[in-house]
């Protein structure tokens, strides 16, 4: 009678870890679910942002041998602009391919977050050094618009203000957008390295 109801109680015990157990699944595989639409989301909007910046900077390209030519500027300030425009551009195409927001529906997400990590580096890099760049051309940029001959004072130096001014404003507006990709990217870092973690126990 006794071994009856012990029998009883463990096949309940049993019947109720095995629910307990296909729960925990189910939930499991909700949260991932969840997370990977979060994250895709995430990646879809950044991705969506960086290229507007690549079709910008491809935009630039002739504007800036149209514009700078016109201001009887050298062609060595207009080849390097060019030049450093291109591999922007070139770069910027190559980093964005790293991560695809696609492959956060059905990739593996232990891969996906490793190339988050590749990419962000990778970044950091770049805007390390478009730093260098900035401070060789634009002084550059400066004392060639100076030394230019028969250009109109006034004209010059509402040339002069016109570069200051979108110095200032593309410095800013490129720190933000910089930093605020950078939360968005170590957030998803983050997020991806909890799932993990939380996974593997």
């Amino acid at each position: 009678m006794e071994k009856t109801i012990e029998s009883k109680e463990l096949q309940e015990l049993r019947s109720q870890f095995a629910l307990l157990h296909e729960r925990l699944k189910t939930e499991e595989i909700v949260s991932e679910r969840m997370l990977r639409n979060v994250m895709h989301d995430k990646m879809r909007r950044l991705s969506h942002d960086n290229y507007i910046i690549i079709v910008l900077a491809t935009l630039a390209i002739p504007y800036n041998v149209w514009t700078l030519s016109r201001l009887h500027l050298s062609v060595a300030l207009i080849a390097f602009t060019t030049i450093f425009l291109i591999v922007a551009v070139t770069y910027s195409v190559w980093l964005q391919r790293m991560v695809r927001a696609g492959e956060l529906k059905t990739g593996n997400l232990v891969d996906v977050r490793r190339r988050l990590v590749r990419q962000r580096r990778y970044g950091v890099r770049w805007f390390l050094l478009g730093v260098p760049f900035l401070c060789v051309w634009l002084p550059w940029l400066i004392a060639e618009m100076l030394s230019v001959t028969g250009v109109d004072p006034s004209y010059r130096a509402g040339l002069l203000t016109g570069c200051a001014v979108g110095l200032v404003f593309g410095l800013v507006a490129g720190i933000r957008y910089y930093l605020k990709q950078r939360r968005i990217v170590n957030d998803m870092i983050e997020q991806l390295g909890e799932w993990e973690e939380a996974r593997e126990k």
